[in-house]
């Protein structure tokens, strides 16, 4: 089990992970997944392990199911304890473009779509169309 500086949510048995430094809008993103009917897994501390093929997501210990409204303060949520991930995604700086290559998120043998999304608009709904296969992501 190794411990990522992310937040998860779930949908559906499907859990997005958000890799991003501190500040970069993790929590926020996560708000707006769970508003659209989401389950909080983990807010900015996570562990990733590896079961039978499929990468899974549990929260830190110490987080207990809350999640930081910056500014506002620390807030407990329903929350799950494990999911498996299908879809990464990172608030991190990367160039933009129009139609960027698809980046791939590998942890121990297993490869997942990773996709950069910060500064981006409306990617709480691209996330939630993805996890509930409105969208399709294409095979790693």
């Amino acid at each position: 089990m190794q411990q990522y500086h992310a937040s998860a949510v779930e949908i559906n048995g499907r859990a997005v992970l958000i890799l991003g430094e501190s500040g970069s809008g993790k929590s926020s993103l996560a708000l707006e997944l769970m508003a659209m009917g989401a389950n909080l897994i983990g807010d900015d501390q996570v562990f990733l392990d590896e079961e039978a093929g499929s990468l899974f997501v549990s929260p830190h210990p110490n987080s207990d199911g809350r999640i930081e409204v910056r500014g506002i303060g620390i807030f407990k949520s329903q929350h799950i304890t494990h999911a498996r991930v299908d879809l990464v995604v990172s608030l991190n700086d990367s160039p933009q473009t129009r139609l960027p290559e698809r980046n791939i998120f590998e942890h121990g043998s297993t490869k997942i779509a990773q996709y950069d999304i910060k500064g981006l608009s409306h990617m709480a709904a691209f996330i939630y169309l993805l996890l509930t296969q409105k969208l399709e992501i294409e095979p790693v």
